[in-house]
């Protein structure tokens, strides 16, 4: 799936970061994502994976991308989102499919914005009160993206446009969501009872 990403991209993007999170782990650890694009990218760019960060890695992902964008001077970074559900043994995830989304991430227009909070230690009835102080302060052309942890939860009547994803891809569904709504401001958020969670991350778009 990295492969067909990055053939689907054309020219092989020059980064200084590459990031890879999934939901479930690689099919084979001598095949894996990180080491394939070690050797794929040009220049050597930092490379590593995240996983076992529950059913949102993509807030984890856009964390530490940005962390680590601050820290070193990152100009540019790839971000590679995997939901596999082609493997040989049960991981105890009911995924609907195999799936896979890039995010090549650029300062270069100075315009754009990533910001995240993960609120913990939130129960199922605490989520709406926590939710609604949050989004009464977004801008009505904010457009939520709301996961399948918050199904009945989030108000459909917020002045901006809810988009609901569906179950099945932890890893890519949120942010699939976000891009096919072709908004400039974008709120993800996704609430896992598990591991009592409320997740919460806002991009905007330069330009």
């Amino acid at each position: 799936m990295a492969a067909a990403l990055l053939d689907g991209m054309g020219r092989r993007p020059e980064v200084d970061l590459a990031v890879v999170a999934h939901a479930t782990p690689d099919l084979d650890c001598r095949l894996s994502v990180v080491t394939y694009l070690a050797d794929a990218l040009p220049g050597q760019p930092t490379t590593f994976t995240i996983t076992d960060c529950g059913d949102a890695p993509v807030h984890t992902l856009l964390r530490v991308v940005g962390a680590h964008a601050r820290r070193h001077g990152a100009r540019r970074a790839l971000a590679l989102l995997f939901d596999q559900a082609t493997l040989p043994y049960d991981t105890g995830r009911n995924l609907a499919g195999d799936a896979a989304v890039a995010l090549l991430l650029d300062d270069a227009d100075g315009g754009g914005e990533v910001g995240l909070s993960d609120v913990l230690d939130v129960p199922p009835e605490g989520v709406p009160s926590v939710l609604d102080a949050f989004l009464a302060n977004l801008p009505p052309s904010a457009t939520v993206v709301a996961g399948p942890g918050l199904a009945g939860v989030v108000d459909p009547g917020h002045p901006g446009r809810v988009v609901r994803v569906r179950p099945g891809f932890p890893a890519t569904g949120g942010v699939t969501a976000a891009l096919r709504a072709g908004a400039d401001d974008i709120v993800l958020l996704d609430h896992e009872l598990g591991r009592r969670e409320l997740r919460v991350c806002r991009l905007r778009w330069g330009g």
